[in-house]
């Protein structure tokens, strides 16, 4: 239930994004993200001693993960501003996919011929979906990709850190370097929000950081092996959302590229269970 409702939650804040990204700019959408998202987490640190979470042994690793993930963030928001929402999702389920190929490289992970195998599949649904060469490419396209490469590399950052921080550590300091990085930036394309924009704004952080409550639980509760199938119903409420509000429906490619990456990437979360077994 926890997991539904964190990738429910992700597809609504997309949608979201996708509608603000009209009128302001993605540092803006960004900063605002990061501001709301804090409340609920406030509510979840009043049970913990502050100095706790703040307490890390490598700040360097952890303001580099925070680079990371607020990198994805931007190129994940520019994408859904210009593509339709059901598209950037399912090129950002390539993520997985990345990450194997990234932790050979990273943290020397062994990686046997079962998963490599179900890496190529993935990487042709990534090609089936972009559609690289054909007139209806765009590079546009590029922009999840970009974001699912650098949520990969955050999340090697994350599998090191944990090994010495806690984990609500590192989604505060993620979310607080976010707003700061951000916050230094957003004045020079300031757009001023009315009041009604500021309701949707504070909305699209609130369900961000709703999501990220719901997941850490989720993760806390099962293992990431049985939770994995899961994440593909944000492909589900993404079609559904961008049907119902700005008309879009997946072509016949898409279903074909997503099929190829998701089955890839179930295979793969299987095969790290079964190794790890």
């Amino acid at each position: 239930a926890f997991a539904c409702a964190s990738f429910a939650l992700f597809a609504v804040m997309s949608a979201f994004v996708k509608h603000l990204g009209g009128d302001f700019s993605t540092i803006q959408i960004i900063f605002f993200r990061s501001l709301f998202a804090l409340l609920p987490l406030v509510l979840v640190l009043r049970t913990i001693r502050l100095w706790q979470v703040l307490r890390i042994r490598r700040p360097g690793l952890m303001g580099l993960r925070a680079l990371m993930g607020l990198l994805a963030m931007v190129f994940f928001f520019a994408g859904v501003t210009v593509l339709p929402l059901a598209e950037v999702v399912a090129l950002a389920f390539a993520a997985p996919i990345f990450t194997t190929m990234l932790g050979t490289l990273f943290l020397g992970e062994k990686v046997g011929i079962h998963r490599w195998s179900a890496v190529v599949i993935g990487l042709v649904g990534v090609v089936v979906m972009v559609r690289p060469g054909s007139e209806l490419f765009t590079v546009w396209s590029l922009l999840p990709l970009a974001s699912a490469v650098f949520y990969s590399l955050g999340v090697i950052l994350v599998r090191t850190l944990s090994k010495t921080e806690a984990a609500t550590s590192i989604v505060l300091y993620f979310s607080v370097i976010s707003l700061v990085v951000s916050g230094v930036a957003v004045p020079f394309q300031w757009h001023q929000p009315n009041l009604f924009e500021l309701v949707l704004l504070g909305a699209m952080g609130i369900t961000g950081g709703v999501m990220q409550l719901c997941s850490a639980n989720a993760i806390r509760r099962a293992e990431v092996t049985v939770l994995a199938p899961f994440e593909y119903t944000s492909l589900l409420w993404s079609t559904l959302l961008g049907y119902l509000f700005w008309d879009e429906f997946p072509g016949a490619h898409l279903w074909l590229g997503a099929f190829l990456v998701c089955s890839s990437v179930l295979y793969i979360v299987y095969r790290e269970g079964r190794v790890k077994r």
